[in-house]
Parts: C-alpha cells; structure tokens; sequence
C-alpha cells in the first residue's frame, strides 16, 4: 500500500474509533468520512462495511493495547493500569466486539486479535506476578475472564457506566492482588 493510502486508512480507523467511541457504533459512516475530510470512495475502498471498518478499530485498540504493556515493562502498576484501560477499551467497544463474534465471516480476524490478545495477556501475567502485584495462581484465562467480566459493564445505563466500571475493577483487583500469607 502507497504511504499516503496507508496514512489515509489510519485516518479513517482513529476518527471512526474516537466517533464510535464518543457516540456509539450506530452512528451512520457519513459522520467518519466527514470527520476523517475525505472521500465515501476512501472509505469503501478500504472498508467495504461497517463490520470491515469495526474490526480494523479493534484491530487497532489491540495495537495499542500492545504498546502501552511495551512501554511498562518495568512498571510495578502494570496489572492494575492494565485492568482499567482494558475496563474502558471493553466497555466502550462492546458492541463491536459482540458483532463481529456473531458474524461467521469475521472467525479468521477474531482469531488472530484473541491471539494478540494472549500474548499480551501472557506477557501481563508474568510480569505482574514477578513485579509481586498478582497471585501467583492467576493465569491468562483468569484476565480473559475479567476481560467479559468488565465488558459487562457496556449494559449499563451511559450515566452509570463510569461508576459501574470503578466498581467492577476495585472488586477485580482484590481478587487478583496476592493475599497477605
């Protein structure tokens, strides 16, 4: 991909995640193509539909799920920072990520992000039990479930969720914290 159509196709991918962000994955296209000041062919040309566009933004979030545990490596607050921008990527991108898992076409794709996904998990559970901030018996499957734990936070009401999010991590990390002997 020429450097412009690939710096074009980040544009569109960061205006639509802040736009789904900010108002939801219902908005119509429209409203990226006009955010993003480019063409409706841009965007098709890239994104043929919405679920297209909705997995390159998760696709995206995991690519900066990626760098944010690159640059705590060394970071003894990497679990719980961890756990709170997970809490906020999830409840923010609920809808995304149940669209995709309930369209077949998209098993491939969803493959390779929860593969992402578990590498960093991975990464997240050795470096938090070595820095002394996690059980010793927690493991990658214990963060993905905190992970569908936290998304179910998205079906509060808007107000709420912002409460309902702070709640469900404080009773999550007293749960993951090592436990005084």
């Amino acid at each position: 991909m020429r450097k412009d159509a690939a710096a074009r196709r980040e544009k569109l991918i960061g205006v639509a995640a802040a736009l789904f962000e900010r108002d939801g994955y219902d908005i119509p296209l429209e409203a990226v193509i006009e955010a993003a000041g480019l063409g409706r062919g841009t965007l098709y040309r890239n994104f043929p539909d919405r679920a297209a566009l909705m997995a390159a933004v998760l696709a995206h979030k995991v690519m900066s799920v990626e760098r944010f545990v690159e640059e705590h490596q060394d970071d003894a607050t990497l679990l719980k920072t961890f756990v709170r921008h997970q809490g906020l990527v999830v409840t923010l991108h609920s809808p995304a990520i149940l669209s995709l898992q309930a369209d077949a076409s998209r098993k491939q794709e969803l493959k390779l992000l929860t593969e992402r996904a578990s590498v960093l998990l991975e990464t997240i559970v050795v470096r938090s039990c070595a820095a002394g901030t996690l059980r010793p018996d927690v493991t990658v499957n214990h963060l993905r479930l905190v992970t569908r734990m936290l998304m179910t936070t998205a079906t509060e009401p808007a107000e709420e969720q912002a409460a309902s999010l702070d709640m469900a991590i404080d009773i999550v990390m007293r749960g993951l914290e090592p436990r005084d002997a």
